[in-house]
C-alpha cells in the first residue's frame, strides 16, 4: 500500500515544497500552458494498492486525478465519470488543455478499469474504451500523438489500441489470441508510451517486465529496443552441476537460461502455455533435476532445465511457492516453503503462509509436511542437511526458525525467539551441524541450530537473504544482502569482507556458485545478473544439445582494470547497463540486445499439469 506527494518548485528546481499529500502514488502531472496555476495529477498504479483501500472488504480507496487552480495551495478531486480510480497515466491534448486521456486499472481493483477521455478539463469523465472481455487488469499508459493528436494510442499488459478521431474510438492493434510483443518476448505492463513527434505511426512503449520496443506500424507489430537497458529483478539463480556457464534465472520477467556465462540468454516457460511470470524460486539438484515456481501460477513446475511439466499445488489465494530445497543425498526428496502475497511477486511478511510440502519423486507430487506449529507459517527459505534427506531447516517471517527431524512430520523451533523474521538459512555441506540463518544480521549456530551467536565481524545487522558455499572447501562461502551487496568469508563464517566492486547495485537476492568454484553469479532486484570470475577467466560455452536457438544478446565493453583488496578477480556483468567508477576489473557486457527483461514462450518440451 502507498501513500503520494506532489512537490512543486519556483525557483527551477533549486528547493522544492509539498503541496499535496494523499492516499496514491501520484504519477503524471500536467501544467495548463494557458493558465500554468491549473495543474492535473494522476495517481495510482497497477502494482500498489492505495492506502485508503481495504482489501478484506474489498474497498479499493484511490485518489483518481486531481486539479488545482491556485497553483497547488488548493487541490480538489476531479473525478466525475472515472469509475477506477487507479489512474496510471494521464495525457494532455497538445492543441487543447481541456481535453485529456486517462488510463485506469490495477491488479487487485480492476473493476471499471479502462480507458477514459474530458473534453472539459476534468469537470466529467466518459468511458471511451473499457476491457471487452475481461482478460487484463486494467490499461495502464495512454498517449496523444504530438504530430496529429486526432491520433492516441493506449495500452494493457495484453493489448495496444490505436484511435484516430482523439480518443473517441478505438481500434486493437493486437491481433486475438496473442499478445503484444516481440515474439516469442511477451511485452508485459506498459508503463509509458511515447510517440515520435515527427511520425504519428512510431512509438515506443517501456514495458514493466519487459522493457523496451518499438513499433514502426501504429502498434501492430513490435521489436525489442532494449540495448544498455536492463530493469530485471532476478529472485532465483542455479548453476548446471557439470557446466559451468549454464545458468538458469528466474524473475519477475519469466524465467531464462544462458549457455554461455550470461553472453545470451533464452527465456523458457515451464507453465506453458502462460509464460513464466513473477518468478520467484528456482532449485537444482547434483543430478541436474530443476525446480521453478512462480506467485502467478501457485504451483511448481519440474524438469531438466529444457523439457518442463507442471504441478499445481492447489493452494488457497494469495499464497505461492518463496522457496525451494533438493535434499543433497537424495535428490528425489524436495522441499518447498509456501508463503503468502497480497500483490503478486512481493510477499507480504505479516500474512500467514502454509508451511512446508514434499516430495519424494523430484517434484512431480506434492503433500503437505506440516504439524501444528508451521501450518500457517510464511517460509521464506529451506536448507536440508546435506547426509539426511528427513533433516531439514525452514527460515519463516512468522515462527522463526524451525527445523524438522523426521521429514516434516514434526517441528520445533531453534532460533532464540519466534517472532523474528529469518530470511535465509543454509547448512554447512561438510558439517551438519554448523548452519546459518539470516534476519537482522547474520547467525551462527555450531550445534545444528541449538544455540546461536551473532557473527559481528565485517556482516552489518541487515537483511542477509541467501548463502553459498564452496564447493571445493566449505569454508570458504558467500553472503548476499538485500541492501548491500555481497560478503565472502574464508574461515566458515567467522568473519565476512564485501567484495562489491564494480556491482551496480547492492540489492542482491540470490547467489549460485559452478561446481569448480570458479564462478560466481549473483541475482539482483532490478539491476539483472551478475558474474564473479574468481579464477579470473570466463566459463567454457556448454549449448544444450536440443534447446531452441532464439536468443538475446549483449555485447562485451571493456573498462580499465583496477585492483581489488578481496582477491586478483575478474568479472562479468549481465545486465545492459554501463559500469562507472567500478573499483575492481568488472567487465559490463552492454549494447547488443535485451537482457532479462521479458518473459519469452519457447516451446523447449513436454508439458503436463498435474495435481499435488
Amino acid at each position: 500500500m502507498t501513500e503520494g506527494v506532489v512537490y512543486k518548485t519556483t525557483n527551477g528546481g533549486a528547493d522544492w515544497s509539498p503541496v499535496w499529500r494523499g492516499d496514491n502514488l501520484a504519477r503524471y502531472i500536467w501544467i495548463d500552458p494557458t493558465d500554468t496555476d491549473t495543474v492535473y495529477a494522476s495517481t495510482g498504479i497497477f502494482d500498489r494498492e492505495a492506502m485508503n483501500s481495504d482489501h478484506e472488504t474489498g474497498v479499493p480507496g484511490g485518489e483518481g486525478v486531481i486539479k488545482t487552480i491556485d497553483g497547488g495551495a488548493t487541490w480538489n478531486s476531479a473525478n466525475e465519470g472515472l469509475s477506477n480510480l487507479y489512474i496510471g497515466s494521464l495525457f494532455m491534448h497538445p492543441d487543447d488543455p481541456q481535453v485529456l486521456l486517462a488510463a485506469a486499472g490495477n491488479q487487485i481493483y480492476d473493476g471499471d478499469a479502462g480507458v477514459y477521455l474530458t473534453v472539459d478539463g476534468a469537470e466529467t469523465w466518459t468511458p471511451v474504451l473499457l476491457d471487452p472481455i475481461n482478460e487484463v487488469e486494467g490499461f495502464h499508459s495512454v498517449e496523444f500523438a504530438l504530430s496529429d493528436p486526432d491520433i492516441a494510442y493506449a495500452a494493457s499488459s495484453v493489448r495496444v489500441y490505436r484511435s484516430a478521431d482523439g480518443g473517441r474510438t478505438w481500434t486493437a492493434m493486437t491481433p486475438p489470441g496473442v499478445t503484444w510483443g516481440d515474439p516469442p518476448i511477451r511485452g508485459g505492463f506498459p508503463i509509458d508510451i511515447q510517440v515520435d513527434p515527427r511520425d504519428p505511426d512510431r512509438l515506443f512503449i517501456n514495458a514493466y517486465g519487459g522493457g523496451n520496443f518499438l513499433s514502426t506500424d501504429s502498434g501492430r507489430t513490435w521489436t525489442v529496443a532494449s540495448t544498455g537497458y536492463t530493469g530485471a529483478q532476478i529472485r532465483g539463480i542455479e548453476v548446471d552441476p557439470e557446466h559451468p556457464g549454464r545458468v538458469w534465472v528466474t524473475g519477475r520477467s519469466g524465467m531464462f537460461a544462458s549457455t554461455d556465462g550470461g553472453h545470451t540468454w533464452t527465456g523458457q516457460s515451464p507453465f506453458d502455455p502462460l509464460p513464466t511470470f513473477e518468478g520467484m524460486a528456482l532449485a537444482i539438484a547434483p543430478d541436474g533435476s530443476m525446480l521453478e515456481a512462480d506467485s502467478a501460477e501457485r504451483g511448481i513446475a519440474f524438469g531438466d532445465g529444457k523439457d518442463w511439466d507442471y504441478t499445481n499445488l492447489f493452494l488457497p489465494d494469495r499464497q505461492a511457492v518463496r522457496a525451494l530445497a533438493f535434499a543433497p543425498s537424495d535428490p528425489t526428496v524436495a522441499y518447498a516453503g509456501i508463503g503468502a502475497y497480497f500483490t503478486p511477486s512481493f510477499f507480504d511478511d505479516w500474512m500467514p503462509g502454509a508451511g512446508i510440502y514434499r516430495s519424494d519423486d523430484s517434484g512431480r507430487t506434492w503433500r503437505p509436511a506440516n504439524d501444528e506449529l508451521i501450518a500457517t507459517a510464511h517460509v521464506s527459505g529451506v536448507a536440508v542437511d546435506p547426509g539426511d534427506p528427513d533433516r531439514v531447516f525452514a527460515a519463516t517471517v512468522n515462527q522463526g526458525l524451525v527445523r524438522s527431524e523426521d521429514g516434516g512430520a514434526s517441528w520445533r523451533t531453534v532460533s532464540s525467539r519466534d517472532d523474528i523474521a529469518i530470511f535465509a538459512v543454509a547448512v554447512n555441506p561438510s558439517d551438519p551441524d554448523l548452519v546459518f540463518s539470516g534476519s537482522r544480521g547474520m547467525f551462527r549456530s555450531t550445534d545444528g541450530g541449538d544455540s546461536w551467536t551473532r557473527v559481528a565481524a565485517g556482516a552489518p545487522e541487515s537483511s542477509f537473504v541467501d548463502y553459498v558455499f564452496d564447493p571445493a572447501n566449505p569454508d570458504v562461502m558467500y553472503a548476499a544482502d538485500i541492501t548491500s551487496g555481497v560478503y565472502r568469508s574464508t574461515d566458515a563464517g567467522l568473519t565476512w569482507l564485501a567484495i562489491n566492486g564494480g556491482l551496480l547495485t547492492r540489492a542482491v537476492n540470490a547467489l549460485a556458485i559452478s561446481h569448480d568454484s570458479r564462478h560466481l553469479y549473483a541475482g539482483t532486484e532490478g539491476g539483472g545478473v551478475f558474474r564473479l570470475d574468481l579464477a579470473g577467466t570466463p566459463p567454457a560455452e556448454a549449448p544444450f544439445p536440443t534447446i531452441p536457438t532464439t536468443t538475446t544478446t549483449v555485447a562485451p565493453t571493456t573498462t580499465g582494470p583496477e585492483t581489488t583488496s578481496a582477491a586478483s578477480t575478474t568479472t562479468t556483468l549481465l545486465a545492459a547497463q554501463t559500469d562507472e567508477g567500478a573499483s575492481t576489473p568488472w567487465l559490463p557486457w552492454v549494447g547488443g540486445g535485451v537482457v532479462l527483461v521479458a518473459a519469452a514462450v519457447l516451446d523447449v518440451g513436454r508439458r503436463r499439469r498435474h495435481s499435488g
